[in-house]
Order: C-alpha cells, then sequence, then structure tokens
C-alpha cells in the first residue's frame, strides 16, 4: 500500500519509505474516530473520517485527517508520525522525547496565548493499532512564514509587512519566560501534567546522520545528552567528542572554546539558568495570516530547557544566516550566490535584528517582566547562536569562525607579528600549538566581547 504514495518521477517521500511501509493506514480512521469520540462524546460525525495524501517535514510525515459533521461542517487534524518511527530504530530515548513533546506542547498552550496546536493524543511506541509512534495535533490554518517574508511586494511594504511579523513572534516567544529552571534538558511530566524534572535530552548527532546520508539512509542518528548543570556543556557536549585529525582543526577547535568560554563569562549571571525554547527557530514553523498576523508555531520536536544564552529572548534562525558564511547565499557586497533560493542582503539582516531587538524590549514591558531582564541580550545570541551551530556542526565550523575573527579583526588590535589579514589563521596554528601570547589572547577576548555587547551588527 506505501508505494501508492510515491511518484515515479519525483520521490520526495523517499526518505520515509520505511515508516510508510510499516504505518497502517486502513487503521488511521478508526484510531481517529476513537479518538475524536473521546473528545467530543457529543459532537457526532457523518462518516469515518477521511485520510488525505500525506506531506513532510524534514523529521516527520503528516496525514491530514478530515472529520465531517452530520450538519456538514468540517474539521481537519493533523497525524504527525517520525520518519523513524518504526521498532528497528525507534528507541527508548525516541520514546521519553516524544512524550516530552506533546505535554510539553500542552503544558505551552495551557499556560500561553502562544499559537502551538492542540495535542488530543499521542502513542509513544510502535506498539498501536497502527504500528508507529505518532500524535494526533489540530491543523492550524495559514500561510508559511518563509512564502510571506519572500513574497514580492514594494520595499516600504515588505518591510511594514516583516516588521509586523516580528513584533508577532517576538510576543510569543517573550511568554516562554514563564518556564525557567536549574538544568537544561528534556521536561519530565508527572501524571498531573507538571514538570517533575529536567533530564536528558536526545541530541541529534550530525556526524553519524552525515555518514548515514551518504549510504542513503536518511534516518537521523541521536545520543543521550544532558542534564546541563552549566550553560557551557550544553555547547560543549558535542564538541567534547569531536577528534580533528589535522594541528590546523585542533587549534581551530581550540579557538571555538575559547570563544564557549568568553560566552560563559559574558552570561555569568545565567550560567545555572535555562529556559524553554523552540528547538528549530526557522520560518518554515511559523504560520501567518495573509497580513501577517501570527496564526501558529509548529515542529516542537526536541522542545526542552535551552541556555538563556540561546534561549527564547534570542533572535530568529533566518536573521543570524549572514554569520553563517557556509550556508548564506550573499556575498559580502548583498549579492545573490544562488538566484532560485531567495536571500535577504547583510544590510537587511542588520536592520530586521534591530527590529527584532526592539520588540523583545516591548513584549517584555507589556508582559512586566521588567524586573527579570535588566539586560536582555538579545542582540548577543547573533554570535552565541552561530556559535552553537559551530559546535554541533564540524563542517560549518571554519566558516562560522574565520567570521567571527574577522569581524573582531575590525575592533581590536594585536601586536606585531600578528596581521588582521592573516589573524583567524595565526590563532588557529597558535592554539594548535599551545603559544598565544596573553598579549594576543586579551585584545582577541576584548574584541569578542564588544562583538557580543554589539547592538549594532
Amino acid at each position: 500500500m506505501a508505494a501508492n504514495y510515491f511518484d515515479a518521477e519525483e520521490d520526495e517521500l523517499a526518505p520515509f519509505r520505511p515508516v510508510l511501509a510499516v504505518v497502517r493506514k486502513n487503521e488511521i480512521p478508526l484510531e481517529a474516530k476513537k479518538i475524536w469520540n473521546s473528545a467530543y462524546p457529543d459532537r457526532s460525525l457523518l462518516h469515518l473520517p477521511i485520510v488525505r495524501q500525506p506531506h513532510h517535514g524534514s523529521y516527520n510525515i503528516l496525514f491530514e485527517v478530515q472529520f465531517t459533521f452530520k450538519d456538514k461542517r468540517e474539521e481537519i487534524w493533523l497525524l504527525k508520525i517520525p520518519i523513524n518511527g518504526i521498532p528497528s530504530y525507534w528507541d527508548t530515548l525516541c520514546t521519553n522525547e516524544l512524550e516530552s513533546e506533546a505535554r510539553t506542547m500542552q503544558l505551552i498552550r495551557n499556560r500561553t496565548t502562544i499559537p502551538v496546536p492542540e495535542v488530543f493524543g499521542y502513542e509513544k511506541t510502535c506498539d498501536n493499532p497502527l504500528k508507529c509512534p505518532h500524535i494526533w495535533l489540530s491543523f492550524i490554518p495559514g500561510i508559511s512564514l518563509y512564502d510571506f517574508w519572500h513574497a514580492e511586494t514594494s520595499e516600504a511594504n515588505r518591510t511594514s509587512r516583516r516588521t509586523h511579523v516580528l513584533k508577532g513572534v517576538a510576543s510569543a516567544m517573550v511568554q516562554l519566560s514563564k518556564f525557567s529552571y536549574n538544568e537544561g534538558g528534556r521536561l519530565l511530566f508527572d501524571s498531573k501534567g507538571q514538570v517533575k524534572q529536567v533530564v536528558h535530552r536526545r541530541e541529534r548527532d550530525s556526524v553519524e546522520s552525515d555518514a548515514r546520508l551518504d549510504k542513503d539512509n536518511y534516518m537521523p542518528a541521536y545520543r543521550s545528552s544532558g542534564p546541563y548543570g552549566k550553560a557551557k556543556q550544553f555547547y560543549t557536549t558535542a564538541l567534547d567528542r569531536y577528534n580533528p585529525g589535522t594541528d590546523f582543526l585542533r587549534g581551530q577547535k581550540r579557538l571555538l572554546e575559547f570563544f564557549i568560554d568568553c560566552v560563559d563569562e559574558f552570561f555569568a549571571d545565567y550560567r545555572q539558568s535555562f529556559v524553554l525554547a523552540h528547538p528549530d527557530f526557522s520560518l518554515q514553523n511559523f504560520l501567518v495570516d495573509k497580513y501577517g498576523n501570527l496564526t501558529g508555531i509548529i515542529d516542537w520536536d526536541g522542545v526542552g530547557a535551552w541556555p538563556k544564552s540561546l534561549g527564547n529572548l534570542s533572535y530568529p534562525g533566518w536573521l543570524t544566516r549572514d554569520w553563517d558564511p557556509g550556508m548564506y547565499g550573499c556575498d559580502p557586497a548583498g549579492q545573490l550566490l544562488y538566484h532560485e533560493v531567495p536571500e535577504d542582503s547583510p544590510q537587511t539582516l542588520v536592520h530586521c535584528r534591530y527590529i527584532y531587538q526592539t520588540a523583545i524590549v516591548d513584549a517584555i514591558v507589556e508582559n512586566n517582566m521588567q524586573k527579570n531582564y535588566r539586560n536582555q541580550n538579545t542582540s548577543a545570541t547573533l554570535i552565541t547562536e552561530n556559535l552553537y551551530i559551530a559546535a554541533t556542526h564540524p563542517m560549518r565550523s571554519g566558516n562560522i569562525l574565520k567570521k567571527i575573527v574577522d569581524e573582531i579583526a575590525k575592533v581590536a588590535e594585536v601586536p606585531y607579528p600578528y596581521s588582521m589579514e592573516f589573524l583567524y589563521r595565526d590563532l588557529c596554528y597558535g592554539f594548535a600549538e599551545g603559544k598565544l601570547p596573553n598579549e594576543v589572547l586579551a585584545p582577541v577576548k576584548g574584541g569578542f566581547t564588544a562583538l557580543l555587547r554589539s547592538t549594532d551588527l
């Protein structure tokens, strides 16, 4: 039956073949009706729910399930199934993560006005009539923010639309400040839906996942990580497992560790303070109406307590792309490198970051949280977010670190024979040899701290 889902010419669902071969599609309407009757015993259906063809994200496949009432009104739910939801890949770590995702969404929905999908039910193991783990969610109508953000319009209208969107996103993210913890990791709930403790989380193993992809195996690889008693551990857990093979790469890793130490010092007041944060702050996970009003925030897979230096007051990921040169589609002059992919210029992103900083401050005031945020440090997360990417994705770390060092070279003065032009190279080899004098490290640290403090980047 799974073969019917595929287009012979363009098989976008190919990564999901294993789970589609397992899921019992004929059972979906029966299970949907059972959950519906439990949730709405007084709302009779005209017939069995109808299951539409699936669509997908990166790590989940989703079936739209249509309910029709006796008065012909309709409602749609989503059945969300993880890509690795088959017995050979679905382990205890994944089981616990799915349950935490579902219950955390319920927590957010109950205690905030953030537009997250309603959770109607979930099965965290493969031992159920569908034969795979899944979550039943409400369907949130809306336009993908990716499409809204990059829509063709006048420059003045684009700026107005984006400003409105960023204010809505900031207003939602600030509300997550209600959920603060002394450790970082996955939330564990008691039987009443209250957070019992913070425990280890499921962390994507980017190196092993990439190795699998090289063999046409689309199953993501995960490992257990945490819980984290200190914010620094959140950055370094994955980095500690990375063993570079050359002197230059070893020096690059030590340079990254040096910057992480500087971040830890900069956020010293928050070393043991963690906050609930969306795990994938990307355009495709936000939905808006035609006016740019926020209608939904989706894909909470991996949600948990993150350090405040990476937390809910951070910049959205689409506003920090220019500091990850390997993934960014513009040259320094703002010219598109790949015309088929929309991209904002560096100048546009600087302006949008300023708008978002202001929106965060305004949202903090509106929510009466000023006393908890004497300095919200949103501007510093331009650096911290990219450092975290560098720490968890070794193949991207070189470009990110060189970008940071190039920016440091604009504001710091290092002694002869170190030159600004070759500072990144000299730092990497110097860290590898362990021979960097303090008269070099001090201005580099000072320049890096200046970047963290800057509100103009």
